[in-house]
């Protein structure tokens, strides 16, 4: 990470810390993954060959489902991500809510004088 000393005055620590940490994250997840760029199709192609040995053209209705369902699935993702977004909001509001008026009106200076 290269940051220019302007840069550098305009972001806190904690800012390039976050960058930071999920830089080496996704680097992390790519690491994990980048044989399933070669080994995935070879794996489809050798599963859909053993079936088609097996079964058959029968194989070419359950291909077709796969084919239908790559679409619907990416449908589905977005989505999901939406209502996640929306979730992740209400949250924020709810704990605001709670931060602002959690404590029953009663400040910590108050808390002191209550009789139980």
């Amino acid at each position: 990470l290269r940051l220019s000393s302007e840069a550098r005055c305009q972001s806190t620590v904690g800012e390039i810390t976050n960058l930071m940490s999920t830089d080496a994250q996704r680097f992390n997840y790519l690491m994990q993954y980048i044989n399933m760029i070669w080994s995935a199709p070879l794996q489809i192609t050798v599963a859909l060959v053993l079936l088609w040995n097996e079964l058959g053209p029968s194989i070419l209705a359950g291909l077709a489902v796969l084919v239908v369902m790559i679409p619907s699935n990416a449908y589905i993702a977005k989505i999901s991500k939406s209502i996640q977004d929306k979730i992740r909001i209400a949250g924020c509001l709810v704990l605001n809510i709670i931060a602002v008026f959690g404590r029953g009106g009663v400040g910590a200076d108050q808390r002191e004088n209550v009789v139980p």
